[in-house]
């Protein structure tokens, strides 16, 4: 986002030339809110429905000022949150439609974001609320510990994953020197403003899906698929760190209830005080368990230090796997040999790929990049 603000300042006015080409509905929507032009206000409203009504946002959204579609039509300075709230709806349009799996599974290689109730670093590790796991090895839980953990893979196919990149795609930067400096001198903004203007993009139109009905059945409605059971196949290609991150996941949970249940209740029956005491038994005898099962020299005192000794290998293990199959974010040389060359280096910027800056804005100039005056005083619709 800070990218983008530099690169666009507060108030873009100037609109990429190849944008009605590419998505006419981005088009409509953002000319709209630059001209209030009437012959587009009903296609408009009809996308601002989609971003508004149909599209999940968080809690406080209702609540904030920029919140409501009044709001948007009454400000001529609406185009930066335009820019968030449309790519956000494209995030959403692709991770949450199950047809995309399993291109869609992962937001990056830790894969996406995965809900647990459990906490137990809450009051050491600052991130400890959000936690990651991929399509392939849903079980593996991994705690996000770094702000780079956040950071997606910039080429799945079919979405945008960087809204610097979707800015790129809609606006046209207003002073070129600033512009020229952020991508000869960004190596990812480089890349991604190549991918952003290439000549083969596929045509963007919003879907009129509702995605908080989609994301919020009711229960009756859900297909289970026969996942729940106990069938070890499942495990087959889990490593005993993996099978026992999945076991501290519900230890923590069950852990936690107890020692809140110990701490705040002023009495507690005698079935209970036997459950309260049994998971205390089943954490600590799975700690044996792993000392074992890992040929440990010195045991692990307790369950807290084996379950940070999971943790903390796993991080090594998902590392060390990714480089073994060559897919690091720093090293593209070596891939896996069931993939197609072609699949992983299609949107990778080459030297013959790369564009002249010098003909970029030129080209701009010349295909009437659309600019406009945005007068204070100019009537709104409600």
């Amino acid at each position: 986002m800070v990218k983008v603000l530099v690169t666009y300042g507060l108030q873009p006015i100037t609109l990429s030339s190849k944008l009605k080409n590419w998505s006419p509905d981005l088009h409509t929507i953002f000319t709209y809110m630059l001209t209030k032009d009437q012959k587009m206000k009903t296609r408009a409203e009809e996308i601002l429905e989609v971003l508004f009504s149909k599209t999940l946002h968080c809690g406080y959204w209702s609540h904030v000022q920029f919140g409501t579609r009044k709001k948007f039509f009454d400000n001529n300075n609406s185009i930066l949150c335009l820019v968030v709230l449309t790519w956000m709806r494209q995030l959403q349009e692709f991770f949450l439609n199950v047809d995309n799996l399993p291109s869609n599974g992962n937001w990056n290689k830790w894969g996406k974001y995965t809900g647990v109730t459990g906490n137990p670093y809450k009051q050491t590790m600052p991130l400890a609320n959000i936690n990651f796991s991929t399509l392939e090895k849903p079980g593996l839980i991994e705690q996000v510990t770094s702000i780079d953990q956040f950071k997606p893979h910039g080429e799945i196919s079919g979405v945008c994953t960087s809204l610097e990149e979707w800015a790129f795609r809609i606006l046209r930067p207003k002073h070129r020197s600033q512009f020229e400096e952020l991508i000869r001198f960004d190596s990812e903004s480089e890349e991604r403003f190549v991918r952003a203007t290439e000549d083969e993009l596929q045509m963007f139109e919003f879907s009129a899906k509702d995605l908080i009905i989609n994301n919020d059945e009711d229960e009756s409605e859900i297909k289970y698929d026969g996942q729940y059971n106990t069938e070890t196949s499942k495990n087959s290609d889990l490593s005993q760190l993996e099978l026992a991150s999945q076991l501290n996941l519900f230890l923590d949970e069950h852990l936690k209830k107890a020692e809140k249940r110990l701490k705040t209740a002023k009495k507690i029956g005698h079935k209970e005080q036997q459950q309260i005491k049994t998971t205390y038994n089943a954490a600590s005898a799975f700690a044996s368990i792993m000392s074992s099962t890992l040929q440990r020299e010195q045991a692990f005192k307790d369950y807290d230090e084996m379950k940070k000794h999971v943790a903390d290998n796993l991080d090594t293990t998902i590392d060390e796997e990714e480089s073994k199959s060559g897919m690091n974010d720093s090293d593209s040389k070596d891939v896996d040999a069931n993939v197609a060359e072609e699949e992983l280096t299609k949107n990778r910027p080459t030297k013959k790929r790369k564009l002249n800056l010098g003909n970029y804005f030129k080209t701009n100039k010349e295909s009437s990049d659309e600019e406009f005056e945005l007068d204070d005083d100019e009537d709104t619709d409600g």
